[in-house]
């Protein structure tokens, strides 16, 4: 038996190190399910006090988040609560867990999943034009939208380009196209 090793036989190649951080970010947003879920933090506890939310939602929002994002941080959770109560408030069909996972669907189409500075402009733009275009242009549009476009495309699409997008798309809405 040969008593030295390459670094390789050692520590493994370039793909244990990739799955090696995979599964260190999959136990982070594990562990903010799991705190958002035991109440600990304010995660869970936090919308649910001012009355936006309740930890079943959180929950839900929690692990949908986790299921395809990233880095989650507790404000993110925060955030995408709040964009999703205001979605659910002002008509837009589906439960909190639809809900998400379309909002979800939109970052990861535009490949924004580890970005997470940019789901804060992406949520609000969102809302901003579900709630003054009087529910005509709503995720399920921009989702299809950003399919149809192709993966390149939707991934190259600016913040500007999807605010574009929208308006042309409530023009059609008004034709009835």
């Amino acid at each position: 038996m040969n008593s030295t090793k390459s670094r390789e036989g050692i520590w493994g190649g370039r793909g244990s190190a990739a799955k090696i951080n995979a599964e260190h970010a999959r136990k982070r947003a594990i562990e903010a399910v799991r705190e958002a879920d035991g109440g600990r933090g304010s995660c869970a506890s936090s919308l649910h006090l001012e009355g936006h939310s309740n930890r079943k939602n959180t929950k839900q929002v929690c692990q949908e988040m986790a299921r395809v994002l990233e880095g989650v941080r507790r404000k993110d959770i925060t955030n995408f609560e709040k964009a999703v109560y205001v979605l659910h408030a002002k008509g837009y069909e589906g439960d909190h867990k639809q809900i998400t996972k379309e909002l979800v669907e939109i970052i990861r189409l535009r490949g924004l999943y580890d970005k997470r500075d940019r789901w804060y402009d992406t949520n609000d733009l969102l809302v901003r034009a579900w709630t003054a275009f009087n529910g005509a242009v709503g995720p399920r549009h921009v989702i299809s939208f950003l399919r149809d476009a192709g993966p390149k495309a939707a991934r190259g699409l600016s913040d500007d380009g999807v605010t574009n997008m929208i308006i042309l798309m409530k023009r059609q809405y008004q034709r009835g196209d």
